[in-house]
């Protein structure tokens, strides 16, 4: 469920957050992308759009795919060369989330700066009321 309402209904979440399920992102953060899929290219939109987040980088393991794709994509490896506040990890599989956040800690990019989907966030927003669940 998740998913769908993630991907195709961000908009609609009406969350208190500037970028929803990514509490660390502030007001005029400069933040960086990491994922082209589904979901990181819907918060990457949504960023763009938003004039209160700047985006200083879209990152993902298989950038030369999207770079195919015409997306703007680079590889993970330049993150230690940008000038950020917050990376979001635009992956919805908590697991694996944690696991790319683990290794940029590894490189020396400080655990404070980055932020994941967490399932306890996901689960303390209320849904709109056009979604049924159950």
């Amino acid at each position: 469920m998740w998913f769908v309402l993630l991907a195709k209904a961000y908009g609609d979440l009406g969350s208190e957050m500037l970028l929803f399920p990514f509490s660390k992102v502030t007001v005029k953060a400069r933040i960086v992308v990491y994922g082209a899929g589904t979901f990181g290219r819907t918060v990457k939109e949504y960023c763009d759009r938003h004039q209160d987040i700047e985006v200083a980088g879209w990152l993902d393991q298989h950038y030369m795919t999207y770079r195919k794709q015409g997306l703007d994509v680079v590889s993970p490896h330049i993150l230690k060369d940008l000038e950020f506040d917050v990376v979001v990890i635009a992956i919805l599989n908590e697991a694996s989330a944690v696991q790319i956040k683990n290794e940029m800690v590894k490189v020396g990019i400080p655990g404070d700066k980055i932020d994941w989907v967490r399932q306890d966030i996901l689960e303390s927003v209320q849904l709109p009321g056009w979604v049924k669940v159950g």
